[in-house]
């Protein structure tokens, strides 16, 4: 995401997931112009905490902030495969989130940027590490619902964070709580609202009747009251549990459509409107194998979602 937080650079916002929660960090990469943006002439840089013990998700509770900065990561590395990117986080102390999944800056003030962490019941303390670690099938963690996150970039200097906090702390709703919010995917921004979209992982999915499908949240920016605000109709699979499904990739379409507009999509996971199967060989084993393989295309919808006074 670029911040167009007039810095006379050109500076986007980047999470990173290597799908092992918690290993997920905040990267962001800066350039002179739009030009050398696109043509890969600037520079990656990591999101490293002032206080040295407060280095991952579970440093920061309640009303405890940090500060820090991103320090520059090298070349090599950034240009390198995964690996190496995640040993060069954990050696240079770089902050580890669970699982960062999207990111939305203020409108009234780009500086301000919220972003998502899903969160994830298997994330538990490593005695060994003094960092966050993933336990076996079945842990249940103190972090399963996940967090949105505020950041405010410097003024000044874009690699100066003045503040990173907690907006929204669902992980203090527990387990099999409805009524919490359940691992945050999507976001956006309007003048007056941040909504969240879900994306609820098996542990926060309810057997049909018995608790919520995936909902759209709106945080209003000035009250910091949060409350549903719609919530996906999953009515075309009736023995999906709820939860199954989820709506994504949420958009500011005021400008468009008029005040309160915004574009959403469904991702209909277990409604398959095409299926295909296919023989394939996999000729990297030796000997090479063959498998008989199902493809499926899920349904899903692009809406139009109006909440007023949103």
């Amino acid at each position: 995401m670029v911040v167009p937080g007039g810095w006379g650079q050109i500076v986007a916002l980047t999470g990173d997931d290597t799908f092992s929660a918690p290993s997920s960090q905040m990267y962001m990469y800066a350039a002179a112009s739009d030009d050398d943006f696109l043509a890969d002439q600037g520079s990656l840089y990591a999101f490293v905490s002032d206080i040295p013990g407060v280095n991952d998700y579970g440093d920061l509770s309640g009303s405890s902030t940090t500060s820090g900065s991103f320090i520059p990561v090298p070349r090599a590395i950034a240009l390198g495969d995964q690996t190496a990117l995640e040993n060069w986080s954990n050696d240079n102390n770089v902050f580890q989130f669970i699982r960062i999944e999207d990111i939305a800056y203020d409108k009234n003030d780009p500086r301000v940027v919220y972003f998502a962490d899903t969160g994830e019941p298997r994330a538990i303390p490593n005695p060994v590490t003094g960092r966050l670690g993933r336990g076996p099938s079945g842990t249940q963690g103190p972090y399963p619902n996940g967090r949105i996150f505020k950041m405010v970039l410097n003024q000044a200097d874009p690699l100066v964070v003045d503040e990173l906090s907690i907006l929204v702390d669902a992980d203090l709703g527990g387990y099999g709580n409805p009524a919490a919010l359940h691992n945050p995917d999507n976001l956006d921004t309007s003048l007056n609202s941040l909504m969240i979209q879900e994306d609820p992982g098996s542990h926060n999915s309810f057997p049909v009747g018995q608790g919520p499908a995936a909902r759209v949240w709106r945080y209003d920016l000035d009250s910091g009251q949060l409350e549903v605000v719609a919530e996906v109709d999953q009515s075309a699979d009736p023995a999906a549990v709820l939860g199954a499904w989820e709506s994504s990739g949420i958009v500011d379409a005021s400008s468009i459509f008029g005040p309160g507009a915004w574009l959403v999509y469904v991702q209909a996971h277990t409604l398959f409107v095409d299926t295909e199967v296919r023989t394939v060989i996999d000729t990297s084993r030796t000997p090479p194998v063959t498998a008989t393989l199902t493809f499926k295309r899920e349904g899903g919808q692009l809406l139009l979602l109006k909440i007023p006074d949103s």
